[in-house]
This record gives structure tokens, C-alpha cells and sequence, in this order.
């Protein structure tokens, strides 16, 4: 333990956040070198495409020549603020940086692309499950029950999920403006705080920081509202699938007096009102509806009430003297 470190003083809100602006100058700066360079090799379609790859290639550079290294950031030493681990003891060790940095420079991007995959599979499953149950109903629905319902629950606890992730980062922020120790989330998670080398830059006036709060709560109250009010849309519109699946597993339990007349019966049916369809309309996935009912469809839900497909309201086509 290092009596040195046990007498510095924690660092504010304000060194902190000065120091990640000026490391964030100096990514930028590292940024721009590196795209130049891929762009004077390989041309500017692959340097335009590559503006992810470069930006997370250099924080991992600039983090990795500084923190991994054992040495402060420019931003750090420029600011005169050393990490320390959670006791404020010791200098964080390098399977902790290392961890601090993968989050710092990959952490929200991963968690994106996994709930995406995440999502798609979901869907992808429901859908595929569903379709098998409606072909061959009385032997595989009451098998495949059980598994379409946990994976629609699934899928709405990971839409739920992705609605509030706005409102966890506003969330966490709020919480360094009121505590004033942790900027960012990796180093909430791993525990590494902030110490003052500098004793100068202690004393400082707390209205800007009271300013800071009051803002930070409002941001976070109209957050979590909007966080609200998507996952009511979200639930909303769940109930209209809901409804436009029952009324089409309705259509398929139609016990048909003949074969041959039940073909052309339902050939006519619209799957929404359950009627013989009235100005028949088409959308750009191949299935016909009445004009009236796909456009009130369109206006809660702009997907096709059977194979969910995007449909913007502007591309269903009427059909003239369909038969």
C-alpha cells in the first residue's frame, strides 16, 4: 500500500470529465491519421465504410500505449488524475485496464450487436414455430406451445430491454453528477476511481455543479417517460399481432362444406374482417386484403398482419376489376 496514494484527495466532476474531453481530442486526432492512411491506400469507399473500424482501433491504441502501459492518458495527466482501484490503495492492475478498455472501447457496440442477434433469432424462431403449428395443427401446436411461449416472452423482455438502455445511460450519468465518481460505466463496473495529484484544482465553487444536477434530473425524468411511452406503442402493437393471428388461425379452423367450395370461399376471404374481400388490395409481399381494413391496419402498425414484412402505406396497390 502506498502511503503517497492514501493522501491524495478524490478527483471532482470537473477533472474528470475534462480529462475524457481531451482524450477524446486525441483519438479524434489518431482518428483522422488513420483514416488518411486508409484512404491513400485503399481509396475513399473503403475509408468511408471503415469510420467504425478506425474509430475503435484507435481507442484501443490511445488506451492501450497509455493505461496498459501503466501510465496516465494526456487527458489524465493533463487534468492531474491518477486511477486507482476501488480501496484507492493501489494503481489498477492490467487484466482490470484491459478489461476497462474492451468495455470502454467495445462495450456498447457488443451489446447492440448481440441484442440485434439476439432478436433476430427470436423472431426468426417465433415465426418459423408458428408456421409449423398452423400447417399441422392438432399433432404439433400442443407440442410447440410451450416453446413459442418462451420465445415471445424472450423477445418482449428483449424489447423492453433495448427501450430502456437510453434511459440506464442517462441513468448512470445522473449518478456521477450526484456522486461525482464514476464517468464512465466500465469503470462503475471494474471499480476504478479517480485520485487528485494536482491539490490545486480541490477548491471549486459548487453552484455550476448543483446546475449540472438539476439538469441531469430533468434529462433523466423526460428519459424515462420516453422510455414509457415506446414500451406502451411496443405493447400496443403486440396486441394488435395478437388479434390479426387469432382472427387468422380463425380462418384456417373453418370447417368447409365441401373441399373444392372452401378453396374458392377462402381465396375470397380478407384475413382481417374475415369477409369476402371488398376492393381487394395488394401488398408488396404477395397477400390481398380489402382496402378499407389493411389501411386502418397500416395506420397502428405499418407490417403485414401475416408475414410481418415492412409496409409502408404507400405501397399497397389497389387492384381494378379483380376477380
Amino acid at each position: 500500500m502506498d502511503p503517497t496514494i492514501r493522501k491524495l484527495l478524490t478527483a471532482g466532476q470537473a477533472e474528470i470529465i475534462r480529462s475524457s474531453q481531451k482524450d477524446s481530442e486525441f483519438i479524434k486526432h489518431l482518428n483522422s491519421d488513420l483514416q488518411e492512411v486508409i484512404h491513400s491506400i485503399f481509396g475513399q469507399r473503403v475509408s468511408q465504410s471503415w469510420n467504425n473500424v478506425c474509430l475503435r482501433l484507435s481507442t484501443l491504441a490511445y488506451h492501450s500505449l497509455t493505461n496498459l502501459c501503466g501510465l496516465q492518458t494526456l487527458g489524465e495527466e493533463y487534468c492531474g488524475i491518477l486511477q486507482v482501484d476501488e480501496l484507492g490503495s493501489q494503481i489498477p492492475g492490467k487484466i482490470r485496464v484491459g478489461s476497462m478498455i474492451f468495455f470502454e472501447t467495445f462495450g456498447y457496440s457488443t451489446v447492440k450487436f448481440v441484442s440485434n442477434l439476439l432478436e433476430k433469432y427470436l423472431s426468426k424462431s417465433s415465426t418459423s414455430s408458428n408456421s409449423v403449428a398452423g400447417h399441422m395443427q392438432i399433432d404439433i401446436q400442443p407440442k410447440n406451445k410451450d416453446w413459442s411461449s418462451f420465445l415471445e416472452t424472450g423477445n418482449e423482455l428483449l424489447q423492453v430491454f433495448k427501450h430502456y438502455l437510453p434511459f440506464f445511460i442517462q441513468l448512470h450519468l445522473a449518478l456521477f453528477y450526484f456522486q461525482g465518481t464514476f464517468y464512465h460505466f466500465s469503470k462503475r463496473v471494474l471499480g476504478i476511481h479517480y485520485l487528485l495529484v494536482r491539490k490545486s484544482f480541490a477548491n471549486q465553487d459548487d453552484s455550476s455543479r448543483r446546475t449540472l444536477k438539476y439538469l441531469m434530473v430533468i434529462s433523466l425524468v423526460n428519459s424515462f417517460l420516453t422510455c414509457i411511452n415506446d414500451s406502451i406503442s411496443f405493447f400496443k402493437s403486440k396486441k394488435t399481432k395478437l388479434e390479426a393471428e387469432s382472427s387468422l388461425n380463425n380462418v384456417r379452423q373453418v370447417k368447409p362444406s365441401s373441399e373444392s367450395e372452401t378453396e374458392i370461399d377462402i381465396s375470397k376471404r380478407c384475413t382481417l374482417c374475415l369477409e369476402k374481400r371488398t376492393y381487394s388490395s395488394v401488398t408488396p409481399c404477395g397477400h390481398l386484403f380489402c382496402w378499407e381494413c389493411i389501411i386502418d391496419w397500416t395506420r397502428s402498425k405499418q407490417e403485414c398482419p401475416i408475414c410481418r414484412d415492412p409496409l409502408p402505406t404507400n405501397r399497397i396497390v389497389p387492384l381494378q376489376n379483380y376477380i
